[in-house]
């Protein structure tokens, strides 16, 4: 990967990163039962930042990253 194209995909991680992070602890306390609170806790330690963050692979950005490249695979096949 050539400098530029890693500036310009950090920087777009940085982007993802905040909106993920602004709608963990709503998002993950609906589905567990608990309040804000308890969501919030979820991230101040390791364990709970990975599991936010599998989170939010396995159900928003695994699967984008999947149709994209599905989608580019079917249009440089001739």
């Amino acid at each position: 990967m050539k400098l530029e194209e890693l500036c310009e995909l950090n920087q777009a991680l940085k982007t993802i990163a905040r909106i993920l992070y602004k709608n963990t602890p709503s998002d993950r306390a609906l589905r567990s039962g608990g309040g804000p609170e308890r969501a919030a806790m979820r991230l101040q330690d390791f364990e709970g930042v990975v599991l936010a963050v599998r989170d939010h692979m396995l159900e928003t950005v695994g699967p984008e990253l999947g149709n994209f490249f599905i989608r580019s695979r079917s249009v440089a096949q001739p």
